[in-house]
């Protein structure tokens, strides 16, 4: 996964993968899903410099 998201969210990522489907964690799952999400898509929406995930 490092591919696609970097070092830091690829771990990130993975650990989403093993509780997602977890009834008992969707709170947990979702904090990481945010957390992915805003750090892929951070440049993008607050017009800062590029991410390790922009380049």
């Amino acid at each position: 996964m490092m591919k696609y998201f970097g070092e830091g969210l690829s771990e990130e990522h993975k650990a989403l993968n093993q509780i997602i489907r977890k009834k008992q964690r969707t709170e947990e799952a979702k904090k990481i899903f945010l957390d992915i999400h805003k750090q892929l898509h951070l440049w993008n929406i607050k017009e800062r410099e590029e991410n390790e995930a922009d380049r």
